[in-house]
């Protein structure tokens, strides 16, 4: 019970803005709407309005075979819509995937590269208009495995590992970029509903105008396709024979990333239970650790294994580049989009430790055992 009473409240800011963004995408024709089809004149159709209640329902009037199909209601409504509207849309979202796969699949280089960018930035503006600090957060974890999904649709490439088609290295990269998408978003959104100082931290960014955020989320967006172009390429060359240079670089690639995505993931992981087992805010004035496993490593192991995890993906694309210069330019862009990120932030978090634990036996000893911040130092 107390962990419930705790719990709920936190939820519930973000439930409503989650009602918000249904309504936005209902309004933008995601979700298909069922309608009820126009009958023959033979069979009638009373419309029997509540005003009362602000709806409209539609009530057949004989026993007819199109009972089953769902009947429409609308908010003071009661019109009896034609489905030949919604085929239209429907035809509309077709042609739009189609399109889509279409240019990621065979377009040109900057096509492409375009249509990925696309499907980006909408699933960034819409984490956005939930949070606008979600572009740089949940946003992100959760555009990357949107776009890994929108590849894996579009090359045919299954979930499951022991299928054939998972034995090329591509398709284990677009897994890996899903794998790691998905985990990133799910570890962002609950830490941040479970640790106040969390919330507080974002909360002047939260404030930021629907506007400004919906820039915000198209500017962060360019990154995050060019750290994903190196998997597009990946996946239009194929699979690469088994006894070339290429095919050995790839792999070396794939086994890097893999071994980022796990050693940020048990880093997030490990930091966040010995926070919880000590009772320790994220920046609180007693250090705690944590001191062992992948912070043996370094003292930003995470940061580490981010960036290990992108430069694994860029390797395993290089083979498929080519001489393609929007391939090698938009990538190259990307892996250095997010070093410029990862390294100021480490060396802030150092200076922000430094400060408020330094003189702490604890902490001076860890860090005189761990001298790398970033990067492993032997």
């Amino acid at each position: 019970p107390s962990f419930i009473s705790h719990f709920f409240p936190l939820v519930k800011p973000a439930m409503i803005r989650l009602q918000s963004l249904v309504q936005i995408l209902l309004l933008l024709k995601v979700f298909y709407v069922p309608t009820f089809a126009i009958e023959p004149p033979s069979s009638t159709l009373v419309i029997n309005q509540q005003r009362s209640a602000g709806s409209a329902f539609l009530v057949h009037q004989k026993n007819h075979p199109s009972l089953h199909k769902p009947l429409f209601s609308c908010r003071g409504g009661g019109e009896i819509m034609d489905t030949t509207s919604n085929d239209a849309q429907n035809n509309i979202i077709k042609s739009s995937t189609e399109t889509i796969t279409n240019a990621l699949v065979s377009g040109p280089h900057i096509q492409g590269i375009a249509a990925l960018y696309f499907v980006s930035a909408i699933s960034v503006t819409l984490f956005t208009m939930i949070r606008p600090s979600y572009a740089f957060s949940v946003g992100y974890g959760g555009s990357v495995a949107v776009m890994a999904l929108a590849l894996m649709m579009a090359f045919d490439v299954p979930f499951t590992l022991p299928s054939q088609k998972m034995q090329s290295l591509p398709a284990l990269l677009v897994n890996a970029s899903l794998l790691y998408g998905v985990r990133l978003a799910v570890y962002l959104a609950f830490r941040r509903l479970t640790v106040p100082s969390i919330r507080n931290s974002t909360s002047k960014t939260d404030q930021m105008s629907k506007s400004k955020g919906i820039k915000l989320a198209l500017s962060v967006s360019i990154l995050y396709t060019f750290m994903m172009t190196p998997v597009l390429y990946a996946l239009r060359r194929g699979k690469i024979d088994e006894n070339i240079m290429p095919n050995k670089i790839q792999s070396a690639g794939v086994i890097i990333a893999y071994v980022g995505l796990f050693m940020e993931a048990i880093s997030d992981m490990h930091k966040y239970i010995v926070k919880w087992q000590n009772n320790a805010e994220y920046g609180s004035e007693i250090f705690v650790g944590p001191t062992s496993g992948t912070f043996r490593i370094c003292r930003h192991p995470s940061f580490f294994g981010e960036m290990t995890f992108w430069f694994g993906l860029f390797l395993g694309g290089t083979v498929a580049f080519g001489k393609s210069i929007p391939a090698w330019l938009c990538s190259t862009l990307g892996l250095f989009g997010i070093f410029s990120v990862m390294s100021p932030s480490s060396k802030g978090l150092d200076q922000r430790q430094l400060e408020r634990y330094g003189g702490q036996e604890k902490y001076d000893s860890y860090r005189l055992k761990v001298k790398g911040s970033l990067f492993p130092s032997f």
